[in-house]
């Protein structure tokens, strides 16, 4: 068992506009985060992001092809990424939620790819769906099992 803690909550609720950093958000059960334009089902209903590539990310914002593009509702601090498998239950708050997928793909045109230098999104980042609905809070502890 590996424990964590949210960050940051983000809400993307129209494309091409910013997101909105809220302190709390609800998760609906195979759907994904309530007011977020992702929130339609399917394997990739919730993204999450590990806090220090994040802040990588936010301080090389040139660097990346997706950087810009990118869009994580959770950063988290505390887990080992790298250690993270599908099918593993992320529990947080009153939610639970199921791993879906593990690491952003690289496009071809990145510069970092084309450079073989280390994207901290190829291991930094982990797909979710929401199993139980529940709402999640900012510093809230996160269980994987």
């Amino acid at each position: 068992m590996m424990t964590g803690k949210i960050t940051k909550l983000m809400r993307f609720p129209a494309k091409g506009q910013p997101g909105e950093e809220v302190g709390k958000a609800m998760c609906l059960a195979h759907l994904g985060m309530e007011g977020d334009r992702f929130a339609k089902g399917g394997e990739t209903q919730m993204t999450a992001v590990d806090a220090a590539a994040a802040e990588w990310v936010r301080t090389h914002p040139d660097s990346g092809l997706c950087y810009k593009k990118f869009k994580a509702n959770i950063e988290i601090e505390g887990l080992d990424f790298s250690c993270l498998q599908p099918g593993e239950t992320v529990t947080c708050g009153e939610a639970v939620l199921e791993i879906s997928g593990q690491g952003k793909e690289c496009f071809p045109q990145c510069e970092l790819l084309q450079q073989k230098k280390l994207c901290p999104l190829k291991q930094g980042v982990i797909y979710l769906k929401v199993l139980q609905s529940g709402e999640i809070t900012t510093n809230c502890p996160i269980i994987i099992s």
